[in-house]
Formats: structure tokens, sequence, C-alpha cells
């Protein structure tokens, strides 16, 4: 319809009428332009909704009638970017600066099993008295004539391992989902962030994921006085507890670590977790032990420190820690110790006197809460987990055989041999070499022991190792650099081992293994040293509508089996320096 003076109000200021029917002319030619666009998702709700180009239009016909305002206000007052009347450059979609960092979850095979019902099992030959003997003398073959040879005796071992389901949830309120169209979909950024998330999860369980190990009472501290300080005080006390892998991830995840690589002592009265009880969306409830064990008593030595000497409490390894939370004070009595630090070696030096501030041993109950298979520490409705290749390893110490090669060095360093090696790496390379023929091919390591394998392998007993290129014009040297490769001589050919820096591992631990066995294994049916058995894989699960959000899931059910342990290495208890 065509606009005309005659449709305004009467007694319309005859200038303004003119500046109306001219802004609305392009309407008049072209028509009204109106799009109807759904509310949400199959709600069958729609709103009428603009081009662009009418609302420039729209925009015309409000100058048009400002106009004559407008030029009064401005007379009076102005407006600058700092009114606010801008446009909002907003970059799509959202930035994701989340480090996704799974090493070991990439490099495992995964393998679904057939029929998986509850337990994985498998049977395993193994070259050693408990399932293999060659019969006779062993290295020697020599017979009579016409006489049998002796007899070889082949025994295949037991192996199994049950099934642990894992997952993360999620949620987007259909306000959210709504509100981000046009930007990015809310929900799919929801699945994604599930799937990364379970699988940094999954990372920390295939490493370190604790079943079977409990740890127990750990081992009463001994307090001494050595080295320099500049402080009094005391006596000491001090009591200890042991920590597994799960439970130092735990603990470093929820306080902190400071830019060091120390893990972060909150002032106020939290610290350690010992377990927890979870309620999930579908309002039920499970209890997940942090991988924590039982403080130990009290030390009866004691540390008084003078001016010129530190304080030092030390405590005896149990196989499964890896690290320890010091509780220590002015009397032993549990109501008068506070968590002071926690370590990646059995020992704690302080050169400045304890607080008297924070968590309290007696805040902590006495059970053990270091594994997670269903029933240690009580609490309702236990989950179940599985064991990872770290508590595979340490689990050597009693299983039968007794094959995996662990060794905690108590807080001491690693030590150069002078050659451009590090003793305690040739020592694991060359126990694996003798006893079952293997070796890893990749050391994992944390950015401390990276620096220390670097420092051991370049020192002045080593040849020389930098070479400077240069010309006519000068030279160019690159300052610092890291050992990336380590060489096995202990195999037949040598074997160049990649060192990787892993982003969990805690300081003071160097783990290797060995995806394949080599291929003198003629008749070897163990494809993978290790393998992710698969009940199903990653899946998700949208949940029904019980309240305005969308409710999801992702999950896996699996376990990790390990076909050949005696291709797992661990040394840990490494000491910084």
């Amino acid at each position: 319809m065509k606009m005309t003076k005659d449709m305004l109000p009467s007694g319309t200021d005859s200038e303004l009428a003119d500046r109306l029917v001219k802004a609305y002319e392009p309407f008049d030619a072209e028509g009204e332009k109106f799009t109807m666009k759904e509310v949400g998702k199959g709600t069958n709700i729609f709103k009428a909704e603009e081009t662009q180009q009418n609302k420039r239009k729209r925009m015309d016909v409000m100058k048009a009638v400002l106009e004559p305002y407008t030029k009064a206000v401005l007379n009076k007052a102005s407006i600058s970017t700092s009114s606010n009347l801008t446009p909002y450059d907003l970059r799509a979609p959202s930035l994701h600066l989340v480090p996704w960092l799974s090493p070991i979850r990439e490099s495992l095979p995964r393998v679904k099993r057939p029929s998986p019902g509850t337990v994985a099992h498998w049977k395993a030959i193994i070259a050693n008295s408990s399932s293999y003997t060659r019969g006779g003398a062993p290295a020697t073959p020599w017979i009579n004539e016409g006489q049998r040879a002796p007899l070889i005796s082949i025994n295949a071992l037991n192996a199994s391992a049950s099934y642990a389901s894992l997952g993360v949830d999620g949620n987007v309120t259909w306000e959210a989902e709504s509100a981000s169209q046009g930007f990015e979909d809310a929900l799919a950024s929801g699945h994604f962030f599930a799937l990364e998330t379970l699988m940094v999860k999954e990372e920390d369980a295939l490493l370190g994921g604790n079943f079977s190990l409990t740890l127990g009472t750990a081992n009463k501290p001994v307090g001494s006085i050595t080295g320099t300080g500049s402080f009094t005080g005391g006596p000491y006390y001090a009591a200890v507890m042991g920590m597994t892998y799960e439970g130092y991830r735990n603990y470093v995840m929820s306080n902190g670590i400071t830019s060091t690589g120390t893990p972060v002592i909150p002032a106020s009265p939290s610290g350690i977790t010992q377990q927890s009880t979870i309620t999930t969306l579908d309002a039920k409830t499970m209890t997940v032990n942090w991988g924590v064990g039982q403080a130990s008593s009290i030390s009866t030595t004691t540390a008084s420190p003078s001016s010129s000497i530190s304080a030092t409490f030390t405590t005896t390894a149990k196989t499964g820690e890896i690290a320890w939370a010091w509780f220590i004070g002015t009397s032993n009595s549990t109501s008068a110790l506070y968590l002071q630090a926690i370590t990646t070696i059995p020992s704690y030096t302080f050169m400045a006197a304890p607080t008297t501030t924070g968590q309290l041993l007696s805040a902590l109950n006495a059970a053990d809460y270091s594994a997670n298979n269903g029933t240690l520490g009580g609490g309702t409705n236990q989950v179940t987990g599985f064991d990872g290749l770290l508590t595979q390893a340490f689990n050597n110490t009693t299983l039968s055989p007794q094959n995996a090669y662990v060794l905690n060095l108590a807080g001491a360093t690693l030590t150069t041999g002078g050659a451009g090696n590090v003793v305690e790496i040739d020592n694991m390379l060359s126990a694996m070499w003798n006893q079952y023929k293997v070796t890893v091919d990749v050391i994992y390591v944390n950015a401390q022991e990276l620096k220390n394998i670097t420092y051991r392998v370049l020192n002045g007993s080593s040849a020389p190792l930098l070479r400077v290129l240069g010309d006519s014009e000068g030279f160019d040297v690159t300052g610092f650099g890291v050992i990336s490769f380590y060489h096995n001589p202990y195999i037949p050919g040598g074997r160049k081992i990649p060192i990787m820096v892993h982003p969990t591992i805690p300081p003071g631990t160097i783990i290797g293994w060995a995806k394949n066995l080599p291929s003198y294994f003629k008749t070897n049916s163990t494809p993978n040293v290790a393998e992710v058995l698969t009940r199903r894989d990653y899946y998700s699960k949208e949940w029904a509508d019980t309240t305005r959000e969308y409710q999801f899931g992702v999950y896996a059910e699996e376990v990790l089996g390990v076909y050949a342990p005696f291709c797992l290495g661990c040394i840990c208890g490494i000491g910084n320096g």
C-alpha cells in the first residue's frame, strides 16, 4: 500500500510528513519482506523475522522521524565509542584452548572381543620354569645313540581381567542451545568436550589405574638432621601417607602445581581427599576412592634443627607408592601434625619451620583408599576399575611369574656412566635383554626427568657433542637441547629408543614399554604386547528429557590386557638433580 500524507495523524508537521512519505517509498516499491523462523527445534513456534534489507529501510524511517530531535540533542551532548553504541565484534566459533593429550591411549590398539562377557581371559607361555622348561640340562642338547631325548614341559599360564565402565556426562540447557544459534552448535560442542575429556581421563586409567594393588599402612618415617639450614626449633614429629599414581594425579588436579612442578599445599584445612561420593544426574550415588593408603604411625625419632642444620624425614617406599604426603608437627599426636608437602621421593627435607595451619592428620580416616576394587575403604555402591600399565608392572612382586622390571631409587638421583649414558636406564635395558631377550621401544618421562637425563648424558666426562657450523661470515650456535633418543646396545643390531615427555607421569618416574615383541619370537601369536580390550567402545547416549536441558553422556566398556608384562620397565623415586 502506498503511503500518503493523508494517512498520518492530523496536525503532523508538514516537513516531517514529507520526510516520512519519502522514507517509506522503498517499502511501497518492493513490498514487505519478512521470513518465518522456528523458535528452537521441533517446537512448531514461529516468529516473523525481517530481512536485513527491510531493517535498513526501517532505520531510514526512524531517522526521518528523529532527525529534528537529533540535531537539537547533538547541540547539547556528544556520542563516542565509550557510549557503547557500537557493533559487537565476536569471532566464531569459540576458542577451545584445552590441551587434549593422551599419547599412551593413542598408541594402544583397541580390540573388540566377539563374546566379551564380564571378564577377559587369555593364556600365556613364558620362557621360565613356571610355564616352559627345556628338559634335562637346559643348555645341553646331547643324547646317546639310539636313545630318546629328555621331555620339554609346556604349561599355559591363565590370566584374566574384569571389564570396567568409564564415562563422563554433560548437559546443555534449552536456552543455551537456542542462544548459540548463529554462533556454534552448543550441543555438538558439549559432545566434543565430553569425548575428549573421557579420552584424557582414560589416559590416566591406562597408565595408572588400580584395581588390585592395595598400599595399606605406610612405613614409619625416620627423622634426621643434615645439610644446612637457617632455623631452629623442634623436636619435630612426622607421619607419612603413601599415594598411588591415581592418588598423586587426583591431588594435583584438585589443588594445582607450582611453575616448578611442586604440588600446592592449601592454606585452608583442605588437602588430601580419601574418598568421594558422587550423585549423578539420575539421582544415583557411587563412591570413588582417590588412591591414598593409610597413614603411618608417628615417627619415634625426631628432628631438631639448629641454625646451621636442616631436617629430613625418610620412609621406606612400598610397592605401588608413587608419591608421599607428609604430616609434621611439634607433638606426637595426629591432632598436631599438619600437611606440609607432597613429594615424589620417599623423603622430605625442610629448611624452615613447618607450618601450623592447613589439614590435620586427625581429620583423615584410618582406612585404606588406594584401590578401586568395589569394596576397599567402604562406602555405598563403590566403583571398580582396572589395572593400568604401572600397576601391572608393580604387581610383578606378587604375580607369578615375577617378570616386569621395577626399580625404586628412594630419592637417589640418576648417575652417569661416563660414556654419554645413564646407569639406571642401562641396567633396565640390560636386565630385560638378559632375562627375556626384549627391549622397550619408547621411554616416557616427566619433564624433570628429561632434564636430568640430558644433564647425565651431556657432562664433562662424556665426549664433546657440540658441533659448530661456520663460514666466512661467522657462525651460528643454538643454546641448550635435550636427549630425544637413547641407544640400546643390548639387542641384536641395537635399537634407537625415543624419549618422550608424557603429560601426566609424575616427577621422579620413568616408564619404558614395548608395543610389539621382537620378530625372533617366531611362533608368536601375540601381535601386541598390550591391548585395550573393548566390550563396547566409545559410544554416546542422549537421555530422555526430564528437565529443560539436553542431558548426554559418552562412555566405554574396556579393560587393559598386558600379554607380556616382561616388556614393561619402571624406574621411580628418582631424586631431582
